[in-house]
């Protein structure tokens, strides 16, 4: 059996915006991360989800890759601290942040990979279908409203008027539109 094709009736591009600049803050905060990450262990490889687990990672990172020798009673914090000066605190104060900002993402938010971010916001996403149910109440308002707004070319007619005969029917300004979240 074949898919019904479904009838866009709108992209809901306010909402989409709304997501993508925060998706963009987002964004700005993890490539700030990165920045972090480079200046401490340059382009040594290191698992972003287990950074984002514990930020102590990159220090571990720092020191698997350019200190193997470092003497056993020495911290790893301080030596990674003192040979690339990056404080970690300040790491978590980006961690932090860019999670808060990803999480207000809600269902878009970006995905975490061991390499980099994955983005889970795509403008499709904010397409509105017409309910197949309600298409013949939709396609008649349609009439409705196409014939009322040619009429105002011809005639006087109060707008305001027209409105009345069916809820899901609104102006905007003095034209009169379909309430098109109510087919949704």
């Amino acid at each position: 059996m074949a898919k019904e094709k479904r009838e866009l009736l709108y992209n809901d591009q306010i909402t989409f915006n709304y997501f993508d600049k925060i998706s963009d803050d987002a964004l700005a905060i993890f490539e700030d991360i990165k920045k972090v990450v480079y200046q401490a262990i340059g382009d040594a490889p290191i698992d972003y989800t287990k950074l984002f687990l514990d930020s102590d990672v990159l220090a571990d990172t720092y020191i698997k890759t350019y200190r193997k020798t470092k003497p056993k009673h020495l911290d790893s914090k301080v030596v990674f601290k003192a040979d690339t000066n990056v404080d970690l605190a300040q790491l978590n104060v980006l961690l932090v942040s860019f999670t808060n900002t990803n999480n207000k993402l809600s269902q878009y938010k970006y995905t975490i990979t061991p390499s980099d971010l994955k983005s889970n916001l795509n403008i499709e996403m904010f397409n509105r279908y017409l309910k197949p149910e309600l298409k013949e109440k939709f396609e008649a308002l349609a009439v409705f409203v196409g014939s009322v707004n040619n009429l105002k070319k011809y005639y006087d007619v109060p707008i305001y008027n027209a409105q009345k005969c069916s809820e899901d029917l609104k102006l905007d300004g003095l034209v009169l539109k379909i309430e098109l979240q109510k087919f949704i």
